[in-house]
């Protein structure tokens, strides 16, 4: 989301865009995210529960920053879960995440919470109110975008019609790329196939250094 609206605020600055996973959505009129997220889920939505400050910081905190990752990235994450149960079920860490590496998020989370990162959601509502002016405006940069089909952003009612419309907000869309049995961390899960589309791409701009 946040390079999307990089593209759009200052176009002048990139040259070409390679966007993972989340697709381009235009400004709603009838809300932010979380606006829309609470209507179609009945403030079910995970984005709606991060509104509560503290609340979700105070089950992260139960179920461990060790146990919450672990449940993240074995792909346990349910966008509406039983709060009462949220973020307990885990699974094995998959191939693309060591142990070291949790180790090392978790160390690093460790130094100052998840708070700064749940604020993103928080402000979604303030940063609807802040974008009115490019209500209307499109991605004006050549751009390709990938997304794994076992993603729960891919796999969310009218995703792929917004999927497949997106050019009509993304004029210099060259390619849509879906990549199979793959879920929500392309960079790490598909770390080839994703660097090699986005070096294709790249190599068909004479880049002047």
């Amino acid at each position: 989301m946040v390079s999307w609206q990089l593209v759009i605020f200052r176009p002048d600055r990139v040259i070409a865009l390679a966007n993972l996973s989340v697709y381009y959505s235009p400004r709603n009129p009838n809300g932010s995210m979380v606006t829309l997220m609470r209507k179609y889920s009945g403030g079910k939505h995970y984005m709606c529960k991060f509104q509560l400050a503290g609340e979700v910081e105070a089950r992260i905190h139960k179920v461990t920053y060790d146990g919450f990752l672990r449940h993240v990235f074995s792909q346990k994450f349910d966008p509406m879960p039983d709060w009462s149960k949220a973020f307990e079920e885990k699974g094995a860490l998959p191939e693309w995440v060591s142990e070291e590496d949790l180790a090392y998020y978790v160390s690093e989370f460790q130094k100052h919470g998840f708070t700064p990162a749940i604020n993103y959601y928080r402000s979604l509502d303030l940063s609807w109110e802040l974008t009115a002016a490019w209500a209307n405006s499109k991605v004006m940069v050549p751009t390709i975008f990938m997304i794994g089909d076992k993603d729960l952003a891919f796999i969310f009612p009218n995703a792929k019609d917004h999927i497949e419309g997106m050019s009509k907000h993304v004029p210099h869309l060259k390619k849509t790329i879906i990549l199979e049995d793959a879920g929500h961390f392309l960079q790490a899960e598909r770390a080839e196939s994703v660097n090699d589309h986005i070096l294709q791409f790249f190599k068909s701009f004479q880049l002047e250094i």
